[in-house]
């Protein structure tokens, strides 16, 4: 449950927060598959597109199919 934060956040802010969110994974665990697909909630719940959240995996160096 993200709550609030897609009216929140600015599409800047949204970006800024699965970066992070992203990097916190990185730290704690291997970023397969589950987690992938838990980002890619988290995306669609702020409302950023798949391609957007696909390009933030890439540049954070994970994976992606």
């Amino acid at each position: 449950m993200l709550g609030s934060l897609p009216s929140d956040l600015s599409p800047v802010g949204k970006e800024r927060f699965l970066v992070g969110t992203l990097k916190v994974l990185q730290n704690l665990t291997y970023c397969g598959p589950d987690e992938i697909a838990l980002m890619s909630r988290m995306a669609q719940g702020l409302g950023v597109s798949g391609a957007h959240m696909k390009g933030i995996l890439l540049d954070a160096g994970v994976p992606v199919q």
